[in-house]
């Protein structure tokens, strides 16, 4: 049994009629101005491979193939939902959990996710394990960006679903107090939606 918790909204919801719709109008869609703007990261920092991580139905995936051919992309997700989907499109994609992955140390030179963290009851984890298998970048993208203060902790049991909005601070003293932790910034911003990426170098 994995000691970190289980995302289950995913797994009993999107199979219903209509839902996978709905959750794609939640995330954007493959145009989105998100994905656009990882997508020109990658070109821009002529990123070698990346690790998309909680990726849903690996929606970068298209342009990422047509903007960066040479980029190894991998994707890993929870939710099994996904699993047959993203076989279908040829992606390298795997089970797993974001705060504990398989893969090894420094294995990546991007590691990648959105609208993630906030999902979890701490972000903490999660981090460590993209910090550890990136040798060069780690960008969250968030969809509650993290404010001044001690920030908001949300759980709806009946949903067992998190959406938590992280102290800004404490997400800055963790990284400055991490040993592989270069540098980090904040980015990316949303103009409409005022969402922000964290954007580390390792």
């Amino acid at each position: 049994m994995s000691k970190f918790f289980e995302q289950t909204w995913w797994k009993k919801h999107l199979p219903k009629e209509g839902m996978y719709e709905t959750f794609i109008g939640w995330i954007g869609g493959e145009e989105s101005e998100d994905i656009q703007t990882c997508v020109n990261f990658v070109s821009e920092h002529k990123i070698r491979s990346m690790v998309d991580l909680g990726c849903g139905p690996c929606l970068i995936y298209n342009m990422m193939k047509e903007k960066n051919p040479d980029t190894a992309y991998y994707g890993l997700d929870s939710c099994d939902f996904f699993q047959s989907i993203n076989e279908q499109k040829g992606i390298n994609f795997s089970l797993g959990i974001i705060e504990e992955t398989n893969f090894r140390d420094n294995q990546f030179e991007l590691a990648y996710s959105r609208h993630v963290l906030e999902h979890l009851p701490c972000f903490e984890d999660a981090l460590s394990e993209m910090i550890r298998i990136s040798n060069r970048y780690v960008v969250h993208k968030f969809f509650y960006t993290p404010v001044t203060g001690r920030g908001k902790r949300k759980f709806f049991a009946e949903h067992e679903l998190y959406t938590n909005v992280y102290s800004l601070e404490r997400v800055e003293d963790f990284l400055r107090s991490h040993e592989k932790v270069k540098s980090f910034t904040w980015g990316w911003e949303d103009v409409a939606t005022k969402q922000k990426a964290l954007i580390i170098e390792v």
